[in-house]
């Protein structure tokens, strides 16, 4: 180490690497000390403190986010950091029993659009134990992502190393700028900054795109890639599996449209039927004059009966002693004549792929969004895992959400009222 009494900083002014890098990227190189260090699972992320680094420039490195199946054997989602341009190779699944042959990372991009599935096929290189799991199983490669990194030289006894250093943004560890010698003057301290820029210009060559040259595996939760960088707040996935993140905000619905069959566009079609009072009867049938239409047959005297289309409502039969145009005569029958059968058939002879679906050109997500609503947030991963968009949710019934994805009865549905009507239980 380099001897930190020797130089002036404010340990007030120190900054994480991440928000060192956010700040000062354009105005490298600086003079630094480590005011927190952190003892990672790399060589970029185990810095000491009081360690001093003269940060020569950003740099960036393309990397591939791919996801681990689940028969992997593992119970938390994991991901893999795989650096583009590395030595790793890879299969294209090309079907149950067949894949491709070994191509390197940047070949698979170049010739596959993504996602695209894999296998690990590189089984002359060690891996660490905690990478077992990748082999003989498919892995997802779902997008490629630029992690930021720091090149430098350290500095010992006051003397710049000839051996470079990347410096990867770990959150754990926090630096501060050297601005000068406690017992010299500042223009003796300008003349070691530019004898170390003279240096570093003749004397080192920084690798372009420079970062881990490791695959690396994490979970969702990590803090870092396995590289020693901080997983960007927008590489992963959202989860769905259990409800989502608390702090995530489900897709807003689509607002309902109105029926263009109505002639009224002020009614809302999606108005709850209220009850039935049972108070109310039916109006009594129009009477009609001899000459304005002609007479009915006459009904026989024993079977004279009524037929009335509003099935809430029946008419009693009766005979030449009953006064028919007496309200008493009518009797309201409170529980509706359907039953469940009937519901099932007619939810069976529904086509599937009508246009009338609410949910034909639904995302994902959204369909994901729509389960959370309806309070059938258990079903999101399984329908994230098969991909159910609003085209699949269409081609779906009452049978197969009840066979494949477990649902109750209620809660199919309860699904199948949105997919055809928009209905939303309040």
């Amino acid at each position: 180490l380099s001897r930190p009494r020797l130089f002036q900083y404010s340990e007030e002014k120190q900054l994480t690497l991440p928000e060192f890098h956010r700040r000062y990227k354009d105005n490298l190189p600086l003079l630094v000390i480590v005011t927190e260090g952190f003892h990672g699972e790399t060589h970029f992320d185990d810095y000491t403190t009081n360690q001093i680094i003269r940060l020569h420039q950003p740099c960036q490195q393309p990397r591939a986010l791919a996801k681990l199946s689940k028969n992997a054997g593992i119970l938390n989602d994991e991901f893999l950091s795989i650096p583009v341009y590395g030595k790793y190779k890879f299969a294209v699944v090309k079907g149950s029993e067949k894949v491709g042959y070994p191509q390197l990372m940047e070949e698979i991009l170049a010739e596959n659009n993504l996602p695209v599935q894999v296998r690990y096929s590189s089984y002359n290189i060690e891996l660490r134990s905690t990478l077992e799991s990748i082999k003989g199983v498919n892995i997802l490669i779902m997008k490629t992502y630029v992690e930021d990194n720091i090149q430098g030289n350290c500095l010992e006894d006051g003397v710049i190393s000839p051996i470079s250093a990347l410096v990867a943004l770990c959150p754990d560890i926090s630096v501060s700028i050297i601005t000068g010698y406690t017992q010299k003057s500042q223009e003796q301290f300008q003349a070691k900054l530019r004898s170390m820029d003279i240096f570093v210009q003749k004397n080192i060559k920084f690798p372009d795109n420079e970062g881990s040259p490791e695959l690396t595996n994490f979970e969702r939760g990590a803090k870092t890639t396995g590289t020693g960088n901080a997983v960007p707040p927008d590489l992963l996935p959202r989860d769905y599996s259990h409800g989502g993140d608390y702090n995530d905000v489900p897709p807003k619905l689509i607002p309902r449209q109105k029926s263009k069959t109505v002639s009224d566009e002020q009614d809302d079609i999606y108005e709850a039927v209220p009850e039935p009072d049972p108070e109310w009867l039916p109006p009594r049938p129009q009477k009609y004059s001899a000459e304005k239409r002609p007479p009915l047959p006459a009904r026989p005297y024993d079977s004279l009966s009524a037929v009335v289309e509003d099935q809430n409502y029946r008419v009693m039969h009766a005979d030449e002693s009953l006064n028919l145009e007496s309200p008493d005569n009518y009797m309201y029958i409170s529980e509706t004549c359907g039953s469940d059968s009937d519901y099932c058939s007619s939810t069976s002879s529904w086509s599937t792929g009508s246009s009338e679906s609410f949910v034909t050109e639904k995302s994902v997500q959204e369909i994901l969004g729509i389960l959370k609503t309806l309070n059938l947030s258990k079903y999101c991963k399984d329908f994230a895992d098969r991909l159910v968009d609003g085209a699949v949710l269409q081609e779906l019934n009452i049978e197969i959400l009840r066979k494949d994805f477990n649902f109750m009865h209620v809660e199919a549905v309860r699904l199948m009222k949105y997919v055809r009507s928009g209905h939303i239980p309040i």
